[in-house]
C-alpha cells in the first residue's frame, strides 16, 4: 500500500509516533493526515480509530482508514516491529491556544462555544474525551469565522469504563481521575474550565491551588476575576473548576444555560448542520444478514452485490464492512473516490495496490484506450455501439481471467464498490465477470463487497426497511438512549417507510424544529409525533412500502387503518370477516413499525401517513356489513361502538361519552366525542352546544364560533338558548380578532337583553364589550362599561363578578395603577376560589404574578406564574398554558435569558395560533422577536415584529402595536437612523401606548441623537425617558434613563 501514499510534510512526532500530511491517491490525491504509531502501542491506536469510526460532527475530526501495517513501515521492520497508522481528515489550523491568544472576546466565545457542542454529542453518547486540552483542539478559518475541532482520542473511555491508570495532561486532569475516583463527562468540563480560564489569564490556574486554597468557589471566583477572566465568564469558569465533580454543572447543558445567561447571546449546543452530520454516523442497524453476509465473503474472498432502492443503507453498510476489515488487518478499497478515479484506470490502480502487482494498472490502462479510439475512429457506422459492447464484454473477460488466475495469499483484500450502477462500462463488466465466477464456486484473487439497485444471482442480498427496533437502535446510537422511546420511534420507522436516508432526514428535521430537543439528561423527545407532516418523497416511500405488503398483511393493516379507533384483534377479525384474530400478522406489522400497540393489547396505524396509503382498501363486503360484524361480534368501547353503529342513535352513544367525559374534566376525550356526535348528526343541538363549550377551553376559537352561530339558525328566536349562545359567540369574537364583527355583534346582544330584561347576559355582554373597547385604548368608556356591569350583577353571580374585577384590574393595569390592579385580580382570585372554578382561579393567580413582576416583587410573582402553569396544565385549559408560556417569555427576557423566552414565547405562539386566540399570539409574536433581536438573528426578529405588528393591528391592541413598532424601529436603527428616530419619537408620543414602551422609545430617541452629536436633543430625550418611567413604577426603565 506505500504506492498509495506519498509524503507532503511532517505535521508532529513524539514519544507515541508521528503524524504525517500524506496525499492518498485513492482519494483522488487529496492531502489527509497519518498518524503513525509503534507496535506496542497498537491496541490504543486501533480502539481510537473505532471509536472515531462511529463518530460524525462538525467539531471533531474525520477519521478515513486504517493500516495495519502501516503504509510506510520500514522495510527492515519485521513482525512485532511494524507500526501501525490510520489517516484522518487533515485539518488546515492552529492549536486553540495559538488560535485565540491574541483573539477579540466574540472569536474566543465562538470557539470555546463549538468544543462545548463537540463535549455535548460525545457525553450524550457515552463518550468521555479525557485529554481536552489547547494541543488537541485546531482552530481553522473559513468564510463563517473560525472552526473548531477536537482531535486525539488516545485515551478516550465510554463513560462508565473502569480505568486504573491517569492518562493526559496535568494541568487538565480532574482532581477526581488524579484521587483514582473514576470518571464522567464532568472530567471534560473541568479541563474545559481549565483551557477558558488560561485563554483569558495567559496560563492555566494552578492545579495544587484549585484543590487547596481555591476549592471554594467564593475564592476561586476572586482569584479568576483578578486574574482577568472576563465578567460573562467568570460563573460559568468558577463553576467548571469546582474540585468537587458534585459542584461542577452535570452536563453540557447545564453549562449552556450557565453562561448563556451572563452573555449577550445564549449558548447554542446543536446546529442544523450538526444534527445533520450526527444522524449519518455511527454502526448500521438491522442489517445483521447483510453485515455476516459481508463478513463471509472477506474471510473467504468471495462476492456479495447490496441490493434495494436508493435510500436504503447499501453504501452504509459496505463502508462499515469496510472499517470492520481494516480493522481486522486485511487491506482494503474503497472505489472510487471522487471523478478523477472513477476511470477504468483508477480500478486499476486500487487492484494494483490491493494485489500487489503494480504493471495491472498498466494493462488496464491499454485494454482500455486502444479499442474505444478504433472503434470511434469510424464515423456513421451504425454497428460502433455493437463493436464496443463486444469489445468490452471479451476485455472485461480477459482481464476477470488475469485476476483469477492469482490465488489469495494470507487475509484477502477487500474491494468495496458504493455505486457499482454509476461505474464506467468496462470497470463494471471485469466485477460483474468476478462475481458470476464466485457465484460458480470459483475462489476469487480478493473479496468483493458491491452496491447496485438490483442483482439476480446468489450473490445479491437484499436490504429491506428497517422495523421498530432497528430505528430504536438508530435513535441510541445517534442520539443516546433517552432518545429510543417505543412511541416515538414506532413513527420515525413508519413515516421514513423504514428507509436510513429518509430515517435521517426527518431525525436531522425533527432537531431543528425541536421535537428532538437537548436537556440535562441528553437527547428527549419534546413533542409527540403521530402527525408529522412529511416530505413529499418520503411520504412516497411510506406508500411504496404499505403497496410492498403481502395481501394478507396489507389486509390486516387496512382493516386496523378503517377501524378508525385502536382496536382488538377481534375487531380486525370482524372487519375482515375472518373466524380467527390476524394476531401473527397483526405483531409483525407493529415490529415493522407500521402499527403501534397500546397498553391494553389494541392496535393503530403508527403514523397518519400509513393510514392515509390505504385509504381505498375497504373491508370485504362492504362497509356497512363490516359495520354490522364489528358491533354484533366484538366491539364494546364506547365510542368505536358508536361510529360503527352510525346514524341518530350513533351520535346519541357519541354525545353521551363526551358529556361523560366533559363532567369529568377529560376536555380532549370530550372533543373526540363530540366531533364523532356532530359528524354523525350534524344538527343535534345539545352536541353543538356542548361542542362549543370544549373549544372555549381546547380551541379553536372558530370552531366555537361555528358551532354557536349554528345552534343559533338551529333555534328560534324566542327560545333563551338563543341569546345565551348570541352572548356567548359575541365573547369568542372578542378572542379571535375580529374586532368589527365582534363590536357588531356586541352591541346586537347589549339591546336584545336590554329589550328582554335579561341581566345576567346584559352583565355579561358589557363586560364583553369593554374588552374591545379596552383593546382600543379607550379606557375610560371600558371602565365605564364595567362598572355598569359590576352594578347589575346579582351577589350570588361569583364568575361573572370575578370577570368583572379581572377586567377592572386589566385597565387600571394598563392605566400604571398597579396595586389597585392587583387588588382587583386578588377580588377576582377570592371570587373564583369560593366559586370552585380552578380556570378562573389561574387566570387571576397570573395576573397577580404580572403585578407583582411590576411591582419589583419578584419572588410573589414567581410563585403566583408557577401556580398558574400548572393549573393550567392540570386543568387542560389551553389558553391558560398559552398566556403562561408567553409571561415566563417575558420574564426570561426581562433575566437576559433570551433562548429561553425564545422558546417559550414560540410555544406560546403555537398554541395561541392552535386555539385561534389572536390576543396572545401578537404578544408571542412580539416577544419573540425581541429575543430573537436580543441573540443577533435579525431576520427572524424582523419577520415576527412585522406578523407581530399585523396581527396587533388587526385587533386593535394598540400598546402591543406600539411595542412593535418600537422593535421595528429599533431594527432600523443602524441601516435607517432617520426613519428609525422619527418612528421613535411617534411611539414616545403615541397616548395609547404603555409607559414602558415609551420611555423605551426615549432612550431609542437619545442614542440615535447622541450618535449624531445633537447632545441637547438626547439630553431631552432622555429626561421625557426619566419622566415616563418614574422610580417608583420602573425601576429598571428609570435606571437606563438616569444612565
Amino acid at each position: 500500500m506505500s504506492g498509495r501514499f506519498t509524503i507532503v510534510r511532517p505535521l508532529g512526532a513524539g514519544g507515541q509516533g508521528r503524524v504525517v500530511a500524506v496525499r492518498d491517491a485513492a482519494r483522488d490525491d487529496a492531502e489527509v493526515a497519518l498518524k503513525e504509531t509503534p507496535r506496542r502501542d497498537a491496541d490504543a491506536l486501533r480502539r481510537e480509530f473505532a471509536l472515531l469510526a462511529g463518530l460524525r460532527h462538525p467539531n471533531l475530526v474525520a477519521v478515513y482508514d486504517w493500516f495495519d501495517p502501516s503504509p510506510f513501515a520500514a522495510a527492515a521492520a519485521v513482525g512485532d516491529d511494524l507500526p501501525v497508522a490510520y489517516t484522518q481528515e487533515l485539518v488546515d489550523g492552529v492549536d486553540l491556544w495559538r488560535a485565540l491568544r491574541h483573539a477579540d472576546p466574540d472569536e474566543r466565545e465562538r470557539v470555546f462555544e463549538q468544543v462545548l457542542r463537540a463535549l455535548a454529542y460525545l457525553h450524550a453518547l457515552g463518550v468521555a474525551h479525557l485529554d481536552l486540552k489547547p494541543e488537541n483542539v485546531l482552530v481553522s478559518r473559513g468564510d463563517d469565522g473560525p472552526l473548531a475541532r477536537v482531535l486525539d482520542f488516545g485515551i478516550a473511555r465510554r463513560i462508565g469504563d473502569q480505568v486504573t491508570a491517569v492518562r493526559g495532561s496535568y494541568s487538565y486532569v480532574a482532581p477526581e481521575r488524579l484521587a483514582g475516583r473514576g470518571f464522567d463527562q464532568r472530567a471534560d468540563l473541568y479541563a474545559l474550565g481549565v483551557m477558558m480560564a488560561e485563554v483569558a489569564t495567559g496560563q492555566p490556574p494552578p492545579p495544587e491551588a484549585l484543590r487547596g486554597e481555591l476549592a471554594d468557589a467564593v475564592a476561586r471566583r476572586a482569584w479568576l476575576a483578578a486574574h482577568g477572566v472576563p465578567r460573562p465568564w467568570l460563573e460559568v469558569v468558577t463553576a467548571l473548576l469546582a474540585a468537587d465533580p458534585a459542584h461542577r454543572p452535570a452536563g453540557a447543558w447545564a453549562v449552556a444555560r450557565l453562561w448563556g445567561r451572563e452573555r449577550s447571546r445564549p449558548v447554542v449546543l446543536h446546529t442544523p448542520a450538526a444534527a445533520a452530520a450526527m444522524v449519518r454516523a455511527g454502526a448500521p442497524v438491522g442489517r445483521d444478514a447483510a453485515l455476516g453476509a459481508c463478513r463471509a465473503a472477506v474471510r473467504d474472498a468471495g462476492a456479495v452485490v447490496l441490493t434495494g432502492p436508493a435510500g436504503i443503507g447499501r453504501a452504509t453498510v459496505a463502508r462499515a464492512v469496510a472499517h470492520e476489515a481494516q480493522i481486522a488487518g486485511h487491506s482494503v478499497e474503497v472505489w472510487p473516490h471522487g471523478p478523477r478515479s472513477r476511470t477504468a484506470r483508477g480500478l486499476g490502480e486500487a487492484l494494483a495496490r490491493l494485489l500487489d502487482e503494480p504493471g495491472l494498472a498498466s494493462r488496464v490502462l491499454q485494454t482500455s484506450q486502444v479499442p474505444r479510439a478504433e472503434a470511434r475512429g469510424v464515423p456513421g457506422r451504425e454497428d460502433e455501439g455493437a463493436r464496443y459492447a463486444t469489445w468490452v464484454e471479451q476485455t472485461a473477460r480477459e482481464l476477470a481471467e488475469h485476476l483469477l488466475e492469482r490465488p489469495p495469499v494470507g487475509r484477502p483484500a477487500l474491494l468495496v464498490i458504493p455505486d457499482l450502477d454509476g461505474a464506467p462500462a468496462l470497470p463494471r463488466a471485469v466485477v460483474a465477470h468476478l462475481v458470476a465466477a464466485a457465484e460458480a464456486g470459483r475462489r476469487l484473487p480478493l473479496a468483493l463487497v458491491l452496491c447496485a439497485s438490483q442483482h439476480s444471482g446468489s450473490s445479491g442480498v437484499l436490504l429491506g426497511p428497517l422495523d421498530r427496533d432497528a430505528v430504536q437502535r438508530f435513535a441510541a446510537t445517534r442520539f443516546g438512549p433517552e432518545a429510543a422511546d417505543p412511541r416515538p420511534c414506532s413513527v420515525l420507522a413508519a413515516a421514513s417507510g423504514g428507509h436510513p436516508l429518509h430515517l435521517e432526514t426527518l431525525a436531522a428535521l425533527l432537531v431543528a424544529r425541536g421535537a428532538l430537543d437537548f436537556g440535562p439528561s441528553g437527547w428527549f423527545w419534546a413533542e409527540e409525533l403521530e402527525g408529522l407532516a412529511l416530505p413529499a418523497q418520503i411520504g412516497e416511500a411510506v406508500r411504496e412500502r404499505v403497496a410492498a405488503l403481502p395481501e394478507a398483511r396489507r389486509a390486516a393493516l387496512g382493516a386496523t387503518a378503517w377501524l378508525r379507533f385502536p382496536a382488538t384483534p377481534e375487531a380486525v377479525a370482524a372487519a375482515l370477516d375472518v373466524p380467527r384474530a390476524p394476531l401473527e400478522a397483526l405483531l409483525e406489522l407493529e415490529a415493522a413499525g407500521l402499527l403501534w400497540r397500546d397498553g391494553l393489547g389494541r392496535f393503530e396505524p403508527a403514523h397518519a401517513e400509513v393510514a392515509q396509503a390505504l385509504a381505498g382498501l375497504l373491508p370485504p363486503g362492504g362497509v356497512a356489513a363490516a359495520h354490522a360484524r364489528v358491533v354484533a361480534r366484538v366491539e364494546r368501547e364506547p365510542l368505536a361502538h358508536a361510529w360503527h353503529l352510525g346514524g341518530l342513535e350513533g351520535a346519541r352513544v357519541a354525545r353521551e361519552v363526551g358529556r361523560e367525559a366533559w363532567a369529568e374534566r377529560r376536555a380532549e376525550g370530550a372533543a373526540e366525542a363530540l366531533d364523532l356526535a356532530l359528524e354523525l348528526a350534524p344538527d343535534d343541538p345539545d352536541a353543538l352546544a356542548l361542542r362549543a363549550e370544549v373549544a372555549d377551553l381546547l380551541g379553536p376559537r372558530e370552531l366555537q364560533v361555528a358551532c354557536l352561530e349554528r345552534l343559533v339558525g338551529l333555534l328560534a328566536p324566542d327560545d333563551p338558548r338563543t341569546l345565551q349562545a348570541r352572548s356567548r359567540a359575541f365573547w369568542t369574537l372578542t378572542r379571535i380578532g375580529d374586532v368589527v364583527r365582534a363590536e357588531a355583534a356586541g352591541r346586537e346582544v347589549v339591546a336584545l337583553a336590554r329589550a328582554r330584561g335579561a341581566q345576567e347576559i346584559l352583565a355579561e355582554a358589557l363586560v364583553h364589550l369593554a374588552i374591545i373597547i379596552t383593546q382600543r385604548g379607550d379606557y375610560d368608556e371600558s371602565e365605564r362599561l364595567l362598572r355598569e356591569a359590576a352594578d347589575r350583577a346579582t351577589p350570588g353571580a361569583l364568575g361573572l363578578r370575578a370577570r368583572i374585577a379581572n377586567n377592572l384590574g386589566n385597565v387600571l393595569s394598563y392605566r400604571e395603577r398597579h396595586e389597585a390592579a392587583l387588588a382587583q385580580y386578588g377580588e377576582a382570585y377570592r371570587l373564583k376560589t369560593a366559586e370552585g372554578d380552578p380556570v378562573g382561579q389561574r387566570i387571576a393567580v397570573g395576573n397577580m404574578g404580572l403585578m407583582c413582576l411590576r411591582l419589583e416583587r419578584p419572588v410573589e410573582a414567581m410563585a403566583h406564574f408557577a401556580a398558574s402553569w400548572e393549573a393550567a396544565r392540570r386543568t387542560g385549559h389551553r389558553r391558560g398554558e398559552a398566556w403562561s408560556l408567553c409571561v415566563f417569555a417575558e420574564v426570561g427576557l426581562e433575566a437576559g435569558a433570551w433562548r429561553f423566552a425564545e422558546r417559550r414565547a414560540r410555544a406560546a405562539l403555537q398554541v395561541a395560533d392552535e386555539l385561534g386566540d389572536q390576543l396572545i399570539a401578537c404578544d408571542s409574536e412580539t416577544t419573540m422577536a425581541e429575543s430573537l433581536m436580543a441573540q443577533g438573528a435579525i431576520d427572524a426578529a424582523l419577520q415576527h415584529a412585522r406578523a407581530g405588528l399585523a396581527r396587533a393591528r388587526a385587533v386593535e391592541s394598540s400598546y402591543t402595536a406600539a411595542r412593535a413598532r418600537l422593535l421595528l424601529a429599533t431594527l432600523a436603527a443602524d441601516s435607517r437612523p432617520a426613519e428609525a428616530a422619527v418612528e421613535a419619537r411617534a411611539i414616545a408620543a403615541d397616548g395609547l401606548a404603555d409607559d414602558v414602551t415609551r420611555a423605551r422609545a426615549e432612550r431609542l430617541v437619545a442614542e440615535l441623537a447622541l450618535a449624531e452629536g445633537a447632545l441637547d436633543e438626547a439630553e431631552a430625550a432622555a429626561r421625557r425617558g426619566l419622566a415616563v418611567g418614574g422610580r417608583g413604577r420602573h425601576p429598571a426603565v428609570y435606571a437606563t434613563a438616569v444612565r
